[in-house]
């Protein structure tokens, strides 16, 4: 069965898609089914994921697609759905030339970064305990002691 707008993994898509003798594609490269090009759809179209930094060091992420037709405005260039980010030794910004040029600057004053994607192991062995586990991983929320008293509601 196939479902329009149902969420799935892009896995589950191409397996679909094979199962009914297609293969994945851009839809916004097919005429003809203008009803079905709205909402978000998977593409096999190589996408950079980029990260915007504001003059704060707040952080939006811009996706930069190879071919489409439309981008969403809350994921290109014009995004502001800044988030907080704890920069360990400073952040790229105009003032230090974007991260000593690793960044391009921006019409809006801020830096556009390339992203790079690492996967690696924490642990080697089974962790010891709940605590250990959550030392290492972190889960992004705020702690609620970070909370003014009385903000926090649970």
């Amino acid at each position: 069965y196939l479902y329009d707008q149902e969420r799935v993994l892009f896995t589950t898509a191409e397996y679909r898609c094979a199962a009914i003798g297609k293969m994945s594609c851009d839809f916004n490269d097919i005429g003809g089914i203008e009803e079905y090009q709205m909402g978000y759809h998977w593409s096999t179209d190589k996408c950079h994921i980029l990260l915007k930094v504001n003059s704060i060091g707040q952080v939006a992420i811009v996706y930069k697609p190879e071919d489409y037709a439309y981008l969403h405005p809350h994921i290109d260039e014009d995004n502001m759905n800044f988030f907080k980010v704890y920069w360990t030794n400073g952040y790229p910004k105009s003032a230090n030339n974007c991260g000593n040029g690793v960044c391009e600057a921006i019409v809006s004053g801020g830096c556009l970064c390339k992203t790079a994607v690492s996967e690696s192991r924490v642990f080697s062995r089974m962790p010891k305990s709940p605590r250990e586990v959550l030392s290492y991983l972190k889960v992004g929320a705020y702690d609620p002691s970070a909370f003014d008293a009385g903000k926090y509601v649970k």
